[in-house]
């Protein structure tokens, strides 16, 4: 795909200043899970293909920066300048990439086995055998579910306060 015009920096966050578009809006803990599907809270996260467009605009970056210079060393001094700033950021947004990523799948989890019951065991069997997208997924985690009988554990019986005097 190509990549879009690059943006032109509104407002500058210095805690995130390798970002160039807004960030994607999850809804909060207490919506169904179809509506966060709808909403796109588990889908691909968009810093991997905002980190190739990086690259892309770095080679036009370039060309601009090593238009008006004359001599070899002005050029090379620009062109490095451009490509460390470039490669600077594509490598922050990478690494939040696989943070973003790691984070929607682990929260993917929970949702799902909150919203359905199992556990994670029977979760990473179903991801494993499911071959269709984020609603696939959910319809055979349902049916999973309704076959799954979890292990029977025994339950101690606690009691609460002092224990009986033994006589």
């Amino acid at each position: 795909m190509k990549a879009p015009r690059k943006p032109v920096q509104r407002g500058v966050n210095k805690f995130f200043w390798w970002r160039r578009f807004p960030i994607h809006k999850f809804l909060g803990k207490n919506k169904p899970i179809y509506m966060k599907i709808k909403n796109g809270d588990y889908d691909y996260s968009p810093y991997f293909q905002q980190a190739d467009w990086e690259l892309e605009w770095m080679n036009a970056d370039i060309k601009v920066a090593t238009k008006h210079c004359t001599s070899a060393e002005g050029i090379n001094e620009n062109s490095r300048i451009v490509q460390e700033m470039s490669y600077k950021r594509r490598n922050k947004l990478l690494e939040d990439a696989m943070k973003n990523e790691h984070n929607r799948l682990e929260s993917m989890k929970e949702d799902i086995i909150f919203t359905y019951g199992g556990d994670k065991k029977l979760y990473n069997e179903v991801i494993e055998k499911c071959n269709g997208d984020i609603n696939q997924l959910v319809v055979d985690y349902k049916q999973a579910v309704k076959l799954y009988s979890p292990p029977i554990t025994q339950q101690v019986k606690r009691k609460r306060g002092r224990p009986p005097k033994i006589r």
